[in-house]
């Protein structure tokens, strides 16, 4: 069959863009504190043909572009702030993949869905695999808990903002509670638990799938054959 310059012209662009543009492999996501960055940094050393990122990374990069500090969001945090770090992280990674040699495995979480609300532009990208860490919910709960404890705090009117967290309006709130009362620990891990299982549901309806750390290694090493089929950039 005869092509046309015309189709000829697209099949080249096609090849060129297919060559140039290593597409997303894995994203690897988990509600914070179930182990994210420990399973990545091991299999960053076991599986060099991948690029591995940790997208919190880009977060901290796009504060740094904009001139802000790393902890902005528990001093001065706004909706319009946070769109403005997510458009500039987006880009970042937007350009991360464009300049790989290799197929791109994400770790982290990037999504801002709320409350049954769709995912706004921060979720940019589908990867040929989309992975939820499968971690018991309850150890997730615990690990967060333990890893964050010593910078947790607690303001005069009870509110507590736990790594990254923050937790009001609770009925066990109240002035003067103590981190170290072993009720308020207790409720604490409970709503940590709660949080995970909601975040599991929600990266769900995105086509993510709970897969266990033996299970990434299966998938990394039979699926490097064909690192770009069905995944790309939005």
């Amino acid at each position: 069959m005869k092509l046309s310059r015309k189709k000829l012209r697209q099949l080249i662009r096609e090849s060129i863009e297919q060559f140039h543009t290593p597409k997303i492999f894995m994203h690897v996501t988990a509600y914070t504190g179930c182990g994210k960055t420990t399973t990545m940094l091991k299999l960053k050393d076991e599986y060099p043909q991948y690029e591995f990122k940790d997208l919190d990374d880009f977060g901290d990069s796009a504060s740094k572009e904009l001139g802000w500090s790393l902890d902005w969001q528990s001093k001065d945090w706004s909706q319009e702030k946070q769109d403005q770090r997510d458009q500039t992280a987006n880009k970042q990674i937007y350009q991360f993949v464009q300049n790989s040699l290799k197929p791109v495995v994400f770790f982290g979480i990037h999504h801002d869905a709320f409350e049954g609300q769709q995912p706004s532009e921060g979720f940019l990208f589908r990867a040929q695999h989309k992975i939820i860490l499968d971690i018991p919910p309850e150890v997730c709960a615990e690990r967060k808990f333990n890893r964050d404890r010593k910078r947790a705090s607690v303001q005069p009117d009870g509110t507590i903002y736990f790594g990254g967290v923050t937790i009001t309006d609770k009925p066990w709130q109240k002035p003067g509670i103590s981190l170290d009362d072993p009720q308020i620990i207790a409720a604490i891990k409970q709503e940590f638990y709660i949080s995970v299982l909601d975040f599991m549901d929600e990266v769900a309806q995105f086509g993510y799938q709970p897969v266990d750390e033996i299970g990434i290694r299966t998938i990394l090493t039979q699926g490097i054959h064909d690192p770009y089929a069905n995944a790309s950039l939005e």
